[in-house]
């Protein structure tokens, strides 16, 4: 089972490749380049419904998690004009997505972790870049990006020892502050790239703080050591990063 796995998770990476390559040349046309992408993700659902069912593993939200990846990275292909850095996109994101699903029934704290924060990052990057280009939707934009980060944080809280409720609560809280720095760093005259490096550090640092609060495990030198992380990725980032003034 597990050999078999291993090949349709390299099969659905590539899947996702060859759907984006084909609707996508020489230029995508989106009506015919979304339903093919929702073929991917009904698929992918599918499969790995059954392939946990198999394994006595079936948990919803471990299914949707493959599902959000997946969204992500169709919705940053969405902002690449260059065919040079579609193609290294989509290259890499077979690596990717064949990677987390071999891992599916994994069920450890850093390989969600690692997965969750991969989507994050995407959907960040996606929107902060949809803004930029098209600011007339920015309602849209705050919509689903609240309702991508709500899910990515539900599925990660759904192994915490709460009831579904509480785990509802945190993850709201987690989307709702999430926009809310959005729509405040969206005034800032950065490129988009680093805007969603900034939103997936708060992001990050809500969601793994409040992880470890709710395990009653937070510490102080945990909570220093993830703040001098995101600090650090802050300075990286925004000093090699053009100012940028849009009138």
């Amino acid at each position: 089972m597990i050999n078999y796995h291993k090949i349709f998770s390299i099969c659905l990476g590539l899947l996702f490749l060859v759907v984006l390559q084909v609707f996508s040349t020489p230029q995508p046309i989106f009506r015919f380049l979304l339903p093919a992408f929702l073929g991917v993700l009904v698929a992918t659902f599918f499969y790995n419904r059954w392939y946990l069912r198999q394994l006595d593993k079936y948990n919803f939200w471990i299914i949707i998690r493959p599902l959000l990846l997946e969204a992500s990275g169709f919705f940053i292909y969405l902002l690449l004009f260059d065919s040079f850095f579609r193609g290294v996109f989509l290259i890499t994101s077979v690596f990717l997505i064949a990677g987390f699903e071999i891992m599916l029934a994994n069920f450890s704290e850093n390989l969600m972790l690692n997965e969750t924060l991969v989507a994050a990052f995407g959907f960040c990057f996606a929107f902060f870049g949809f803004l930029w280009w098209a600011p007339s939707l920015s309602y849209l934009y705050f919509v689903g990006l609240f309702l991508s980060l709500l899910f990515l944080a539900r599925c990660f809280y759904d192994f915490l020892p709460l009831d579904a409720g509480a785990k509802w609560i945190n993850s709201l809280v987690v989307g709702f502050l999430s926009v809310q720095i959005f729509w405040a760093a969206s005034f800032l005259p950065f490129h988009y790239s680093a805007l969603a490096v900034l939103l997936l550090d708060f992001f990050y640092l809500s969601l793994v703080l409040n992880y470890h609060n709710l395990f009653h495990t937070l510490t102080p030198q945990k909570a220093k050591f993830y703040f001098s992380l995101a600090i650090i990725s802050l300075v990286v980032v925004f000093s090699a990063t053009p100012w940028t003034i849009i009138d």
